[in-house]
């Protein structure tokens, strides 16, 4: 009985964790409630009711219960228990109640209605270009150009190919395309994911001295079956990888693309 009881507080925490970390501050959390009730009570069509305003709430009630994500956790993990939250239609439900609101009023008070409402979304957000894996769109794929440009220089039709890119270049390849493929994904970019992989050590950190060797590039890169390697050319590296059998195909925005002239590419 004892051991049930700090198995749940142990639960209860990691869900009050994972809440804390999807919310920041909290205050979108708070607004999101906030509009949950009021569809809740001004909300008079049923169909629009049960969507927007009563499963937010069941979810919710599951997601925060210690005695669901107990029973649940022998067959998920963390992580994957994160993503309950992503069921929870927040943009919709915020949006839907704030027009509700506005419209409620006329005339100036309507204006100042939307403004208010306007003001306090901002308040209760983030600016999510101060996140360094956040850029504003170039194109209609929401991917860096440059991303685009050197996927579209290295694919071969009929295949799939494999390329080692920059950390910041990470998360939008497969964005873009899948068959592009990489020994390290966003794991090696989110700290919490982080898990040990030879191959981003030596490309992202030059470990173990802090320098990057072609040589061992090379030979890392032919160990992981990578066929291309993304190298910024503002970065240092000891030797020249041309020597050690990659060939420069091109330089895409200050980026060299590198192939393996070992690699058969036709098959």
């Amino acid at each position: 009985m004892e051991k049930g009881f700090v198995k749940m507080l142990e639960v209860s925490g990691k869900i009050l964790q994972i809440y804390k970390e999807y919310t920041g501050t909290g205050m979108i959390g708070a607004l999101f409630l906030t509009a949950v009730f009021y569809l809740l009570f001004e909300e008079r069509v049923r169909e629009k009711k049960l969507i927007l305003a009563v499963l937010p709430l069941v979810l919710a009630a599951f997601f925060a219960c210690p005695v669901f994500a107990y029973l649940i956790s022998g067959y998920l993990d963390e992580e994957i228990y994160y993503r309950f939250l992503w069921l929870l239609p927040v943009t919709a439900v915020i949006a839907y109640a704030g027009v509700r609101v506005v419209l409620k009023v006329s005339g100036i008070r309507r204006i100042m209605a939307l403004l208010g409402i306007c003001g306090i979304i901002m308040v209760c957000g983030d600016y999510v270009y101060d996140n360094s894996y956040f850029s504003k769109a170039e194109n209609p794929y929401h991917v860096p150009g440059t991303v685009v440009k050197i996927c579209d220089e290295i694919q071969v039709e009929g295949r799939e190919v494999r390329a080692v890119f920059p950390g910041e270049m990470v998360q939008y390849v497969r964005q873009y395309t899948p068959y592009v493929c990489m020994p390290y994904g966003r794991e090696m970019i989110v700290e919490r994911w982080k898990i040990g992989n030879e191959m981003y050590e030596l490309f992202e950190l030059g470990l173990p001295d802090g320098f990057v060797s072609a040589d061992k590039l090379a030979e890392t890169a032919r160990k992981y079956e990578v066929h291309y390697i993304i190298w910024d050319s503002g970065r240092f590296m000891e030797g020249n990888l041309e020597s050690c059998g990659f060939r420069l195909l091109d330089t895409i925005d200050g980026y060299a693309v590198y192939v393996d002239e070992k690699a058969n590419l036709n098959l």
